[in-house]
């Protein structure tokens, strides 16, 4: 089969978690306890302190978590390089790296992630403003956080802000 087939077979780990990305953790685990992800979740259950969990009352939180929000609480930080200069061409290593940042954001094209917060235009409650709005906070905490601890005092957000997970009905004017 070619690769695009295998992205629809339910059976890849990737279209299987795609499908339940909205739900929650528990969820996934309690509807397919041999999925790689509920054997772990055992695992993590087994001795929550060794994964950092602080109390068994602070895993059950995380395990309300889809994995669409528990991908926006997470920010991957490197050093790296580029090896582009003018007009795209290759160039030699550069003596400084640059920092990469790479956070998820919410994906509101997402029905099921939009409807969490969204009715409509409107908000669905002033709860569920405070909780985006929260979403999004802990997202750039965790951006400048990794900012901080690597020593970038300028950063360039090019990627923040273009409303590229605003949902269809919404536009950037």
């Amino acid at each position: 089969p070619s690769e695009e087939d295998s992205l629809d077979d339910p059976r890849t780990p990737l279209e299987f978690y795609n499908r339940k990305k909205t739900m929650p953790l528990q969820d996934i685990a309690s509807e397919d306890p041999e999925c790689e992800l509920a054997k772990k979740l055992a695992e993590v259950q087994s001795d929550h302190f060794k994964y950092g969990f602080t109390s068994r009352e602070q895993l059950a939180d995380a395990l309300q978590l889809s994995i669409s929000e528990l991908a926006s609480e997470v920010c991957i930080s490197q050093e790296g390089y580029f090896f582009v200069g003018d007009y795209n061409q290759i160039t030699p290593k550069p003596d400084k790296p640059i920092h990469f940042i790479a956070a998820c954001a919410p994906d509101f094209k997402d029905p099921k992630e939009s409807s969490k917060y969204f009715k409509g235009e409107q908000f669905q409650s002033a709860d569920a403003e405070k909780a985006l709005k929260q979403r999004m906070k802990s997202t750039y905490d965790n951006i400048f956080t990794s900012c901080r601890n690597m020593g970038v005092t300028h950063p360039s957000l090019l990627g923040m802000g273009l409303g590229v997970f605003l949902p269809p009905n919404k536009v950037i004017a």
